[in-house]
């Protein structure tokens, strides 16, 4: 055994009380928004999420990112995500396991 339950278990809650906010960006141009919800869920997986709801039904969002309380960046995903297809935004989940690697 390496790291214990309560090692693995401090780990996710840290990282459930230390994330802050989410930005996601269309173009160049940057939007922050609150977290919805940082939850860990049953199997262990933190779920951190998000909405996102540009003004135009036109954009293109181009990348998602969550920071930390201190305002560092913790997460940060290129996507090409259409907003014509949705009616007013969507819910972005970022999903995190923490794993052990015996090598």
């Amino acid at each position: 055994m390496l790291l214990t339950t309560s090692a693995v278990n401090g780990i996710k809650a840290y990282i459930q009380r230390t994330v802050s906010y989410a930005r996601y960006r269309i173009g160049s141009t940057y939007y922050k928004v609150p977290l919805t919800d940082v939850t860990i869920d049953a199997s262990g997986i933190i779920r951190i999420s998000f909405m996102i709801q540009p003004e135009s039904s036109s954009a293109v969002v181009n990348q998602v990112q969550v920071f930390d309380t201190a305002g560092a960046l913790w997460f940060e995903k290129s996507v090409s995500l259409n907003m014509e297809s949705v009616a007013e935004g969507f819910y972005y989940l970022v999903k995190l396991s923490i794993t052990e690697v015996d090598e």
